[in-house]
């Protein structure tokens, strides 16, 4: 059972009025709220709740929006001209989502840092704990808007319905906003528990913050910010993780993703992760998500005992080519096979790789029961150490200015997760899958972006990986120019409108309509 669940107390009722989905001031009543302990938990839970919604990570986000990029194609019909097939505009629902939830988890942070002082029972430590989450959380959320949308309204003060004037706001430098993120983060990693001191890997914790962090860096140095010194510190965050002693690679690549659908709990590589419970049934009946249901191998059968789902994200040769016959997370991320509608539980092979289903995520391993068509206990990987261990690498590998005393550190980190996606003891020097250290910075960088596609596919990091390394609009476009060796004319139809749809400014998406309408002081991304 969950050891966390997240409190929706504090995103129901609200009044929707764009910019930010605020609650009612009836919610809200901070002159009787946050007096104890509880009131303080429970205004967190409604900080991390809004990653659970269906705009963000509960659907949307795990397969629904794009963001595996050059790995895949969406075939679902009712992303057709929507995001997930590139094709924005600045009225797409799930853009407008994905903008006022981030908000929305935003304005809850912003609340309960205002009032955290209020409550008397609680222990100086336990409090400074919670602080650290909320002001992590908070800058979280602006690190999934900065890297969406660039410049964004920095906003540190909560809003309610009845206080439309302030939601009139320019937009924040992406410069400044990242700025905020880190020093936000900062904080909180002196705040926060260790790992293993917290009841689960959905809260927040010291490897999860200093693991964030070596992330914001590299998207800091990166495209378009390119902002100096940013690799040093992305090494630095990352190695004070892999220096810990509290991580260690799953030595079988396959189990990291069946504990997800399982609901348990393995620190040591799931660093920070989204948790859902249950099936939306009986007692924790709006607590379940989509993970599985939205991508992995396609199951329509409504009466099925080994889960529903939609496989809205099929593979392409591009992907399947990336890995080496003896690399076991081929065949588990591109699953081979789907069930038929009709007679349940029969597997159906599938030989054609653009046929293949993005299947890192599979319900058949669910233990909850029954199996429901909507809604499943599959939780979702913010971060896991193999990232941590690749980040490292790229901020050696990225560096000029890096000296050559972290080299054999960097390739290290690369082979740790090449062998272990090989069935290799993770600490062992194997010369069959070594990355050899005589190549030179150029083809190691080479080789760590490739990596990064066959270990966190379908995890929704390829396009802001390709984007911070400047290369997403040319990339989708040479995937374009790859004719497929066999493909039906109905797949070819969805695999040609993903990639003839992108445009330069598709690096970013549109501030959403409804956002413009309201604040009169946005303006818009260029190309919108």
């Amino acid at each position: 059972m969950k050891k966390v669940l997240y409190t929706f107390l504090f995103v129901l009722g609200v009044a929707s009025c764009g910019f930010l989905d605020v609650p009612s001031e009836d919610i809200y009543r901070t002159d009787t709220y946050y007096t104890n302990e509880n009131d303080l938990r429970a205004a967190l839970g409604g900080c991390y709740a809004s990653m659970t919604e269906s705009a963000l990570y509960g659907q949307m986000i795990s397969g629904r929006m794009g963001l595996w990029a050059d790995l895949g194609y969406n075939n679902y019909s009712v992303d057709v001209n929507t995001v997930a097939e590139n094709m924005v505009t600045t009225s797409d629902a799930k853009v407008r989502g994905y903008w006022q939830n981030c908000y929305k988890g935003i304005n809850s942070a912003n609340l309960l840092i205002a009032n955290i002082d209020k409550a008397k029972d609680v222990s100086a430590e336990d409090r400074l704990d919670i602080l650290g989450q909320a002001r992590f959380l908070r800058a979280y959320y602006y690190f999934m808007l900065v890297t969406k949308f660039g410049a964004v309204p920095l906003r540190t003060e909560f809003v309610s319905g009845s206080e439309r004037d302030k939601l009139q706001m320019a937009r924040t430098p992406a410069a400044e906003v990242y700025d905020f993120i880190i020093s936000e983060m900062e904080f909180a990693a002196g705040a926060v528990k260790e790992i293993d001191e917290v009841s689960s890997p959905g809260v927040v914790n010291k490897s999860a913050v200093y693991g964030m962090l070596a992330r914001v860096c590299l998207y800091n140095a990166g495209y378009p910010n390119h902002a100096p010194g940013m690799y040093a510190k992305a090494r630095g965050y990352a190695k004070k993780v892999i220096d810990s002693g509290r991580h260690h690679l799953n030595p079988d690549y396959r189990q990291v993703f069946i504990n997800y659908m399982q609901d348990v709990y393995d620190p040591a590589e799931s660093i920070w992760e989204v948790e859902f419970y249950g099936n939306n049934k009986n007692t924790y009946n709006t607590s379940g998500g989509s993970i599985g249901r939205t991508t992995g191998p396609r199951n329509k059968n409504l009466n099925t005992t080994y889960g529903y789902c939609l496989g809205t994200v099929r593979a392409n040769q591009y992907h399947y080519s990336l890995y080496d016959s003896g690399d076991v997370r081929r065949d588990w991320n591109i699953v081979d096979y789907y069930f038929d509608s009709e007679h349940d539980g029969t597997h159906i092979a599938l030989s054609n790789v653009y046929s293949r289903y993005a299947g890192k995520f599979r319900r058949e391993y669910e233990v909850v029961q029954p199996r429901v068509n909507d809604a499943g206990p599959g939780n979702f990987p913010l971060l896991r150490f193999a990232d941590v261990l690749l980040m490292y690498a790229e901020a050696w590998a990225a560096d000029i200015e890096a000296g050559p005393e972290m080299e054999v550190m960097a390739y290290e980190c690369l082979n740790r997760v090449r062998r272990r996606g090989h069935n290799l003891p993770e600490l062992v020097a194997d010369s069959s899958v070594d990355f050899p250290v005589t190549s030179n910075r150029s083809a190691l960088l080479s080789e760590i972006q490739d990596e990064r596609a066959r270990e966190l596919a379908y995890e929704m990091l390829r396009k802001d990986d390709l984007v911070r390394w400047g290369i997403f609009y040319s990339r989708m476009k040479s995937a374009e120019l790859v004719p497929p060796t066999s493909i039906s004319a109905s797949l070819y139809t969805y695999l040609t409108r993903c990639l003839n749809n992108v445009q330069p400014r598709d690096v970013l998406w549109p501030i959403p309509a409804s956002e413009m309408n309201v604040n009169a002081k946005l303006v818009q991304n260029e190309g919108w």
